[in-house]
């Protein structure tokens, strides 16, 4: 019987959320006289901004993303050895973003060990078919390549995956396709059967963080 192991991303086994530390980071994504007009967007949206806002705050994103790989981020994938398929000048596509993902996990966000421990753990010893599910709101070429990272941290090859939103790129725009949504989330958890009903162990952990929410230590007590 195939078992999955789903986990969320941001702020859960990364600190913080990892698309904005990539917009942020000047001339990686965005040219640098551009990240406050991206901050100010991010702060309007998640501040004061509704659910009804989002479409318009990432196509905004969108616009201000360089169309085209900028000498400057290609010297910063190459600083961490992912810009061997990206050439200087191209159209930016699933390549660059994945290439963007890597760096950012490597360059930009924290990692939680304890989270680390616990997927070890599960991965020798729970046995059976079992694939690692990483469900996001991120877009997915971009996750793909910030998980394809953190897999690393393991000594065995995991099967696993991303599901997240899509995009689709046209000359170096970016277009959205899909959103996967909180609703979505549980939904897909639910056709998976992941449910304490089914035996399964749902933990609520948060990136290190100050609040009321369960650590990764707290939660591998029950695994």
């Amino acid at each position: 019987m195939k078992k999955y192991v789903i986990l969320d991303i941001d702020r859960t086994i990364i600190n913080g959320t990892s698309w904005y530390h990539a917009c942020s980071c000047p001339n990686l994504l965005i040219d640098e006289y551009n990240i406050d007009r991206f901050k100010e967007l991010n702060n309007k949206m998640y501040v004061h901004g509704t659910s009804k806002d989002r479409y318009e705050f990432r196509k905004q994103t969108f616009e201000l993303i360089n169309k085209r790989v900028s000498e400057s981020a290609y010297r910063k994938l190459s600083e961490c050895g992912c810009a061997d398929e990206i050439l200087i000048g191209q159209n930016v596509n699933e390549v660059f973003f994945e290439a963007v993902g890597i760096y950012t996990y490597k360059k930009l966000m924290k990692s939680d060990e304890d989270c680390k421990k616990i997927v070890d753990f599960i991965y020798k010893y729970y046995f059976g078919d079992i694939e690692f599910i990483f469900l996001t709101s991120g877009y997915e070429p971009f996750m793909k390549g910030l998980v394809k990272e953190y897999m690393k941290s393991f000594h065995k090859n995991c099967t696993w995956r991303t599901i997240g939103s899509t995009i689709k790129f046209s000359n170096g725009c970016i277009y959205l396709k899909e959103v996967m949504t909180q609703e979505k989330k549980f939904q897909l958890c639910a056709q998976l059967r992941v449910c304490s009903q089914a035996g399964g162990i749902p933990v609520y952990p948060r990136f290190s963080q100050p609040d009321n929410s369960e650590s990764w230590d707290d939660a591998g007590n029950g695994i």
